[in-house]
Order: structure tokens, then sequence, then C-alpha cells
């Protein structure tokens, strides 16, 4: 026989110790003891930290990869690999900014007192004056912006201010980018060697 009770056989009291008398069908009873307490809940925190790692495989270029400029002509060096790594949510920028120093940001002579035009300003283009820029043919992940983005060789502008080279809006994880620096030298540019600095900054927005 099976009954249903409508109504709870024992009631929850108040933290504290109680005993309750239970009595079976066939007339046994027994005393139940039990201990109600007031912090049986466990809360538990866990915090993951915000990261970013950045890398550059390498610190050094030549335009082109061996002997001098062309002349009339774009040269172009080898790309090195930009690798980022963040959990920020709301995605990462990574900038590029000219620190050369001298009064215009480009390949600088000092010997030859030059300094070499800039890349036209807009959209990535081949060179077809003296000019010198950075562009980057893709990203693994993220975006490149129209003034670096090329199909071939096609370089933007770089100045002193820093200005987005590669953005993402998420969180990636060893994401890649790879910038290549691209030069047009005249028949009339004077001869010297020269160069430039380029720094390129990663942040995040967590």
């Amino acid at each position: 026989v099976v009954t249903a009770l409508s109504t709870a056989a024992i009631t929850n009291q108040a933290a504290g110790s109680y005993t309750e008398t239970i009595t079976t069908g066939g007339g046994e009873t027994g005393v139940l003891g039990m201990v109600i307490v007031s912090n049986d809940q466990v809360t538990v925190t866990a915090t993951v930290g915000p990261t970013i790692s950045f890398s550059l495989s390498g610190n050094s270029l030549s335009i082109p990869n061996s002997g001098n400029l062309a002349l009339a002509a774009e040269s172009v060096s080898n790309s090195i690999t930009l690798t980022l790594s963040t959990n920020a949510t709301n995605g990462f920028a990574v900038t590029i900014q000219d620190l050369n120093g001298n009064s215009s940001s480009s390949l600088y002579s000092a010997s030859a007192a030059h300094t070499f035009a800039q890349a036209p300003v807009g959209n990535a283009a081949t060179l077809a004056a003296e000019g010198f820029g950075a562009g980057s043919v893709s990203a693994s992940s993220g975006t490149i912006p129209a003034q670096f983005l090329a199909t071939t060789n096609q370089v933007g502008r770089i100045t002193t201010s820093a200005v987005n080279f590669w953005t993402g809006t998420g969180a990636v994880s060893a994401a890649t980018a790879t910038p290549f620096f691209g030069a047009y030298a005249t028949a009339t540019t004077p001869a010297g060697t020269y160069t430039d600095t380029v720094t390129f900054i990663a942040t995040a927005t967590f």
C-alpha cells in the first residue's frame, strides 16, 4: 500500500540541533538527530587575468634583400612576422610609427644629407616615384587596413604618428601578420646608406 502525504511529514527548522521521532507502519519508533546549519553553501571564485604577448621574428631588414636599390623601380625587403596572442574580448590593435628622429619620417642618410620621400597618402600602392613605405599581404586573423594592404608589393605611408597597421575584434592565439618595406630610388637620389627606425606597438582592449 502506498500512501501519499498531502503535506510534508517533516518541516525544516531554523538553524540548530533537533531530534525527530519516527514511527513506522509496524509500530516501531526511532529517534533521528539532525543539525541544520545556516552556512551550508560555498562560493567558488576563479579569476582569469588579462593577457597579451607580442613578438617580432626579426629586428632588421634590407631593401632589397641584397645589393643596391634599383633605380626608377620599386625594391622590397623580405617580410618579418608579427605574432600576437591575447584574451581581450574587445580585440587588439598593432600600430606602426616612424621614430627616425629626423624632420621627415622616412629613410635617411646623414652622409648624403637626404631623406626619402614618403609613400603617397591613401591606400597602399606600388611606388612610381621616390618613396618609402610598408605593406602586408594578409594576416592570419584580423584586418590589415587599406593604407597598408598589399596584393603584391604595394606599400603605404608611415608617419611619426602611430597609425593602425593590424587590428582585430576579439581574442586570438598566435595570430600573425607579415609586414615588409618598399623603397623607390630615382636616377637623382643621392648615393649613400639610408636607414630608418620603425616601431610596432600592440595594445589590447579588455
